[in-house]
């Protein structure tokens, strides 16, 4: 946002990874955003316009939600001007915190190292693979979630 304007976008998680994500922000913005990441992956209802065949894999499976891959909030107000300083804090905790404050469940990250591992882009430099205990559990939860 050039524009100084503030902006809640909900977006892939890989989204911060690309090239085009740097070039379009400009340093001011890339320094103020922050980012609001759900506990458990959102899941979405797919376009009238898949097809259970060729399009999508939980449809084809029955379901009628996917989560083709994790999403979360990436926001900008301009400092001071439309949130307080530790009004996130307050209400989400401290950036990176494992365990949100919030009723809603999210977690607040102020950088892409708070990123929680789960919700990191695949070129993610700082992500690291869970151990194969870790991705069943997780694998369990997302299959639990999809139902």
């Amino acid at each position: 946002s050039v524009s100084g304007k503030p902006f809640l976008l909900l977006l892939p998680h890989f989204v911060y990874t690309k090239d085009y994500y740097s070039r379009a922000l400009s340093s001011k913005v890339s320094s103020d955003i922050f980012f609001l990441v759900p506990e458990i992956r959102y899941s979405y209802f797919p376009p009238a316009w898949v097809e259970a065949k060729t399009g999508s894999k939980a449809i084809e499976q029955g379901r009628i939600k996917t989560a083709p891959f994790p999403s979360f909030w990436y926001a900008f107000a301009p400092s001071k001007q439309i949130i307080h300083p530790t009004w996130l804090v307050d209400n989400f905790g401290p950036s990176g915190s494992v365990r949100p404050k919030h009723r809603s469940k999210l977690r607040y990250a102020t950088c892409t190292q708070h990123i929680p591992r789960d919700f990191r882009g695949e070129f993610d430099p700082n992500k690291k693979r869970a151990n194969p205990k870790a991705r069943k559990r997780a694998a369990k939860r997302r299959y639990e979630a999809m139902k």
